[in-house]
């Protein structure tokens, strides 16, 4: 509070619950848990649409994303870019749906998701309720973006309540 007062800096809460601090003029938002669903979200609606220049927009230059398959590791716009070109190079349509955002602090810079893919690969519609996703923003000339990312399915070979795709007797 004396560093707040020494520095001239004021807080508030605005309308859905995003701080804002003021210092010296200037508005500066401090990463927290809502804006990285706004942009959790708009990230689902573009993947959908296959908007690639919007979806692209919500990433950082810098950004790294992390799928399900061995070689979904990504760094950089043109990669993110590849990997997106190619799933929509395998499907017809593709949606995610967020099924639940999992509890984070108001002040953390990252959400967690569970979530539904909803896919067409050649006429046929497949749904996959186990998608995981997070994410974690930074601050970007002024935008919030998303500078990592991963989205995986679970390993359907994990037996409940194992850690790992494998039975051993004990």
């Amino acid at each position: 509070m004396y560093a707040e007062k020494r520095l001239n800096i004021t807080k508030y809460n605005i309308k859905n619950r995003i701080e804002v601090m003021i210092f010296k003029g200037e508005t500066m938002l401090k990463p927290n848990s809502e804006i990285a669903k706004i942009l959790i979200k708009k990230f689902c609606d573009y993947y959908q649409q296959r908007n690639m220049d919007k979806l692209l927009s919500l990433f950082s230059k810098e950004s790294y994303m992390l799928g399900s398959a061995m070689n979904e590791s990504r760094y950089g716009i043109e990669a993110i870019k590849a990997q997106l070109n190619r799933d929509w190079a395998q499907s017809d349509k593709a949606a995610i749906e967020i099924i639940e955002f999992l509890p984070a602090p108001l002040d953390a810079s990252w959400c967690t998701v569970f979530a539904r893919a909803n896919l067409t690969v050649n006429n046929q519609n497949f749904s996959f309720d186990n998608l995981r996703g997070s994410i974690y923003i930074t601050k970007e000339n002024g935008s919030w973006k998303i500078a990592h990312m991963h989205s995986s399915f679970a390993d359907n070979r994990n037996p409940k309540n194992h850690s790992f795709p494998v039975q051993v007797q004990i």
